[in-house]
């Protein structure tokens, strides 16, 4: 038996003949990220990056990690980005957080799965760095809880939104110090459900972030999972400044 179209699709097709889909880069119609665009993101080669931090080029010696006054201390385990983050990047991360392009979670969340590889495996928890509540009322919706369920659909990862977040102002302009301070006690957990989940069950956790510039929020949000309980903190995000 043949049926019509549904109420989404017929809805979709409207949408799309009165704003067609573009590339988030270049607007070339067609597609939300084109070939052209794709291919000039830059990704890290995970053998030729640090293992602690993921910046790339630093296999054997990460100017982020080893300082002359000495080793940067991080508090997750290591980090892993898929990409370098430059002007492209930076707009397929913009169109998406600050412009509402919710449809790149997949493939964003797909793009750090590529990222994660093995560690995947060993996790029993993969958790996003929340959004403040500003930065909620401002986009109105969390950017990473939509990339963390698409991870865990992917990976099979189960996905917890453990971690609030608030009184920290926007990261973008500021300093390695001042990112350190701004970030100094912000992180809360969202439930007594999910402090006792921490405390008992100690999980090995994927951080789930969309660019590490310092790693000072990453730093903070993987101090306090440990200090509730988690075993162990891996970093995963889509981009890495450099």
């Amino acid at each position: 038996m043949r049926t019509g179209p549904t109420f989404r699709q017929v809805a979709d097709l409207l949408i799309e003949s009165v704003a067609p889909t573009r590339c988030v880069v270049c607007e070339q119609p067609g597609t939300l990220l084109c070939e052209r665009c794709a291919s000039q993101l830059v990704a890290i080669d995970p053998e030729a990056a640090c293992p602690v931090c993921g910046a790339p080029f630093g296999r054997v010696s990460c100017t982020e990690c080893m300082r002359p006054d000495g080793p940067l201390v991080h508090a997750f385990d290591s980090a892993r980005a898929r990409y370098v983050f430059d002007d492209t990047s930076s707009r397929l991360v913009k169109a998406f957080k600050d412009e509402g392009e919710r449809r790149l979670a997949s493939m964003i969340a797909q793009r750090m799965v590529e990222a994660a590889g093995e560690k995947s495996i060993s996790a029993d928890l993969a958790i996003p760095i929340p959004a403040t509540r500003a930065a909620l009322r401002r986009r109105g919706f969390d950017h990473m809880a939509l990339v963390a369920e698409e991870f865990s659909r992917l990976t099979g990862v189960p996905q917890r939104g453990c971690l609030a977040k608030s009184g920290s102002r926007d990261q973008r302009t500021l300093s390695r110090e001042d990112r350190l301070a701004n970030m100094a006690g912000v992180f809360a957990v969202e439930s007594r459900e999910d402090a006792t989940y921490l405390k008992v069950a100690k999980p090995r956790v994927l951080l789930l972030d969309d660019v590490f510039t310092t790693g000072a929020t990453l730093d903070s949000a993987a101090a306090f999972l440990k200090r509730a309980g988690a075993s162990h903190v891996d970093v995963v995000v889509l981009c890495r400044v450099w």
